[in-house]
Parts: C-alpha cells; structure tokens; sequence
C-alpha cells in the first residue's frame, strides 16, 4: 500500500467517525506513514539534528547500536516512533507543538495492524510531559477563560467532535489518568469543571478517579454520565 492509499485511508476512517476534513486541517491532524524510517528520512534530508529527535521521542535508537554499520550505506541505527497513525499534534499554551499523540489504524475488520497500543503518545522528553499537557488546551483557553467553564474529555476524537459540535471550551487529556498538576491548572482557569468521561467501567473508574483528586484539591467538580 503506498503512503497516498495510507493516508487517504487514515482521512476516511475519521470522515467515518463524524470528523470534518475542514476540522482535520484546522486541528492539524494527519498521518504517520507504516514504515520504519519514513520521518528518520525525511529529518535526514533536512539536516535535522537526528540526536535531537531522539531526545524528543520522534524517533528511537535501536538496541545496542551506537554507529551506523559502514558496510551498509542504507543501515539507519534509528526507527520512527510513529508508524501507521493518526498523528494529532498536542500544543502548548503559546500554540507551539511539544508532541504528538498516534492513533493506530487498523484493519476495517478491527482487528490490528501492527502491533502496540491504540494510542501511542511522545515519549517524555524536556518539552512533552504529559502530565501538564492537554489536547485541545490552546485552541480552548480563550473560551473557557470566558465561559468560566471547561470540559474534560478523554480522547482525541471526543475532543475534535465536541469542538466541531460548537463546544469550544474543551480539553483532552492525554490517556485517562488525571494528575494532580493538571487538575490544579483547570482549577485556576474555570470555576466550572465538567468531566465527561466513556460510559464503559474504564471510563467510569477513570471519571471517579478524577473527580476525586479534584475534591481532595477543594475545586468544584460536576460529572456528566
């Protein structure tokens, strides 16, 4: 399958989940293409500080490698972290991108194409911590600064949906677990928090969680099922 077929593939399975193509543009999101040195390539070509991707997560070294073999021009001691995803930038505050999380594609039977998670985030680097981070949070801060009123959501697609719906003041963690540092800063943004939260038991244990942490900090907090 070639990167086009890949990625036009990627564009339908979120036309099918009720994303817009103008959303997908506005929301920057796009596609890692399934090869192992699609982005190591195209940083090379660039003259692109490889050290510095892999420092950020972009790409990872293979095991116990630390040159690149000189019998072997095509050898690359590095592999692209993302291959095969759906890439939705997270952004800072000041809308600058700090790292990525990739929604694995499948097959249309469901079942995987590659293996690892569904969900893959960035690895934890000076610039992505996902603990402090939220999807959606810069597009959002305005609206919910003026609604005095956030929501939390867990995932991309309910983030990108609920946005394209009118409901702009809301925010995606990054995976379901909420810290303390993140609860903390919605707490100095909105008066009112709204956590919405999958309705199977990982979505429930996960929305109890939070509104927890939240009332154990003194901040108001309404749960929608």
């Amino acid at each position: 399958m070639s990167r086009d077929d890949e990625s036009r593939e990627a564009e339908t399975y979120l036309l099918s989940r009720g994303i817009s193509l103008e959303t997908i543009k506005s929301s920057l999101v796009g596609y890692a293409p399934n090869q192992w040195s699609a982005l190591h390539d195209f940083l090379a070509a660039k003259k692109a500080p490889l050290e510095l991707a892999e420092k950020l997560g972009l790409i990872k070294r293979k095991s116990n490698e630390t040159t690149v073999k000189p019998a072997d021009s095509n050898y690359r001691i590095h592999y692209d972290l993302f291959r095969g995803r759906i890439m939705f930038p997270v952004l800072d505050t000041r809308g600058r991108v700090v790292g990525f999380g990739g929604r694995r594609l499948d097959n249309k039977d469901g079942s995987p194409r590659e293996e690892g998670p569904k969900y893959l985030n960035s690895s934890e680097s000076v610039l992505f911590k996902k603990g402090t981070l939220f999807f959606g949070m810069y597009e959002a801060q305005k609206e919910i600064r003026a609604e005095n009123q956030v929501l939390i959501v867990e995932g991309f697609m309910d983030c990108l949906s609920l946005k394209q719906a009118g409901l702009t003041n809301v925010v995606a963690t990054l995976g379901t677990s909420l810290s303390q540092v993140q609860a903390e800063t919605l707490g100095r943004l909105a008066a009112d928090i709204v956590v919405i939260y999958d309705s199977d038991r990982a979505g429930r244990d996960a929305q109890f969680k939070a509104m927890n942490l939240f009332l154990e900090l003194g901040i108001t907090i309404r749960g929608v099922q």
